[in-house]
């Protein structure tokens, strides 16, 4: 009988867990946007960044909304600032070249602020 009643307390204590990781997982869901599966994505004309579905892709990509062909890979810096993938400097240097890069240093790749 002690048995019986131990497992009970068992169980109840691991049916609470279970609610409140449940609980927990469902509250962290919706306050985040999820990203996975998703590239993050910078217009060098705006500044504005992007989070689009993760596929191949050759850069620069089309701008979902204007359909110019600005957005370069990026990421963000333990410092909290964005810069775009050095695998793209070329891109940049281009796009610089043609007065189409308004907010990525060429030197740095570092997303400055929008003109």
């Amino acid at each position: 009988m002690e048995s019986l009643k131990a497992n009970a307390g068992k169980l109840s204590l691991v049916a609470v867990l279970l609610v409140a990781a449940i609980v927990f997982l469902f509250f962290r869901a919706s306050s985040e946007p999820s990203r996975s599966g998703k590239s993050q994505f910078v217009c060098v004309a705006t500044g504005e960044l992007f989070w689009l579905k993760r596929k191949p892709r050759i850069p620069p990509v089309a701008n979902p909304k204007t359909s110019e062909k600005t957005l370069l890979p990026c990421h963000e810096n333990e410092d909290g600032s964005i810069s775009v993938s050095s695998r793209v400097r070329s891109v940049v240097e281009q796009l610089d070249k043609d007065g189409i890069n308004k907010c990525v240093d060429p030197k740095t790749l570092v997303v400055r602020a929008s003109p």
